[in-house]
Parts: C-alpha cells; structure tokens; sequence
C-alpha cells in the first residue's frame, strides 16, 4: 500500500472470496468505507470486522441508532477516499444512486452505451 493508497490489485484481494479480516489492509481498524466524490460516507459499502461490529452494532440498535454511519463514527475505520479508488474500471459508477424504476433503466441505458 504505497503513500497509503489501495491499488487496484489491493481492492481485488478485499473480494469476498479472497478477502480475510487479518489482512494488513485493515491494520489496526475494524471497517474499511469508501468516501463518494463528494465526500459522503457509503457504510454499504463498507468491509467490517464482524466480531467486534457486531457488538458494536446491537448497541447502537438497543440505542434507538439505525443510520449505518453511526457504526462507522463508533468504532475505529478506515476510511478509502475516492482517489484511491477512481482507477478502477468504471469508478465513476460505483457510488450511483439507482432507487426508482426510472433510475434503474437509466443505469442499464448507461451500461449498454458504455459496452
């Protein structure tokens, strides 16, 4: 992880199927969240340590606390910002809001003209 940053071959060993919670990428941290272009947290699509989020998490709920942000303000994480990220093949989609009908054909559209 030169200077910091994730490399792009770095995000590919944080895939689900070669991804471990004792990888040095996680240091001394229990998330790792990626940062939007404009600087918004995305908490879904973040990596957690589960054994210690998810006691983290049910307190937040007993709480009252449902924002997912509110885990990340709580316990120790990382956080990736977009220029670490933006070398990857279709970086600029990663963070697209698609939550209406609408949205999702648009996205599809986008894809195909992309192809």
């Amino acid at each position: 992880m030169p200077n910091g940053r994730l490399s792009s071959r770095a995000i590919y060993h944080l895939s689900p199927e070669n991804f471990s919670c004792g990888s040095p990428l996680f240091g001394k941290t229990y998330a790792i969240a990626p940062v939007q272009p404009d600087g918004r947290l995305q908490p879904l699509c973040a990596l957690y340590r589960t054994a210690v989020c998810r006691d983290h998490t049910e307190e937040l709920i007993a709480e009252g606390e449902r924002r997912p942000r509110a885990l990340l303000e709580r316990v120790k994480a990382r956080r990736v910002a977009f220029a670490e990220l933006n070398d990857l093949h279709h970086a600029t989609r990663f963070f697209m809001n698609v939550n209406t009908p609408q949205e999702y054909a648009d996205a599809k559209r986008k894809e195909k003209s992309d192809k």
